[in-house]
């Protein structure tokens, strides 16, 4: 007889089995799509559309576990989509995964490049990150450059098929200048093609030049310079305006 639980979610624990009290916190975003085969009958339901489904020992399909960031890894059930409400969810004890097609691991040193691929992408500047403990992650729209720690330090390179940069257009590094939980933080542009040997000391840099106080933290690494000079109304660092922007604003002014 197919056996029917309660519906899972992200938070949910395995139905009668003891799990850690405590699973770890994802950083990232984090997915894993694999093929899989279930192991004991099962009988699941959707929300909405409603719908209810019996799953057969030996059946193989394609399903997924996914969690987002700041919230538990939980990998305790098994889902036939992304959907929360049309999906089918399987307790983990009834599924055997036999292939990952896909995955997106929830730390940032587990889902960063390795350091070959690495300098493949960013060129020789890049080949001594991985010995000061820079991370270079895929993101969404770029790649992420972050400290051991995770801290956001850069962005460079262009996504969302994240196995190379175009290949005709030289990376543009950012230096970020402080995280805002968009996409697109404040940041400072880099001549095209150019790539700090040092992330966290650029960054630094950039952010006691654009802070305002003459002092930028960043990766663990402390630079303090004079902040540029400000005109009559020039705020250095007024709120809302992006560094990248505003020095090109300025480049143009020159001109």
């Amino acid at each position: 007889m197919a056996q029917t639980g309660e519906r899972y979610t992200t938070a949910a624990r395995k139905l009668g089995a003891d799990v850690p009290a405590d699973p770890p916190v994802a950083e990232r975003d984090w997915s894993v799509i694999a093929r899989v085969r279930i192991t004991k009958p099962y009988r699941a339901g959707s929300v909405s559309p409603w719908d209810e489904r019996r799953f057969e020992a030996g059946e193989e399909l394609e399903m997924n576990q996914h969690g987002r960031a700041g919230r538990p890894v939980e990998r305790d059930a098994w889902w036939t989509s992304f959907d929360i409400d049309g999906a089918f969810i399987i307790p983990a004890d009834y599924v055997e995964m036999l292939e990952i097609i896909d995955e997106s691991a929830p730390t940032f040193a587990a889902a960063a490049l390795p350091a070959s691929q690495v300098t493949e992408l960013f060129g020789p500047g890049a080949a001594g990150w991985a010995q000061v403990g820079i991370l270079t992650v895929p993101g969404v729209y770029d790649f992420e450059i972050r400290a051991r720690d995770g801290e956001l330090l850069g962005r460079g390179g262009s996504g969302p098929g994240y196995a190379r940069p175009h290949p005709a257009e030289p990376v543009t590094y950012r230096a970020v200048i402080r995280e805002d939980g968009s996409y697109h933080p404040p940041a400072v542009k880099f001549p095209a093609g150019f790539v700090p040997p040092d992330p966290a000391r650029a960054t630094a840099s950039e952010r006691a030049r654009w802070g305002g106080t003459g002092t930028g933290t960043a990766g663990g690494v402390i630079t303090r310079t004079r902040p540029p000079a400000p005109a009559d109304d020039y705020d250095p660092d007024p709120d809302g305006v992006d560094p990248d922007l505003e020095r090109d604003r300025r480049a143009a002014e020159d001109n």
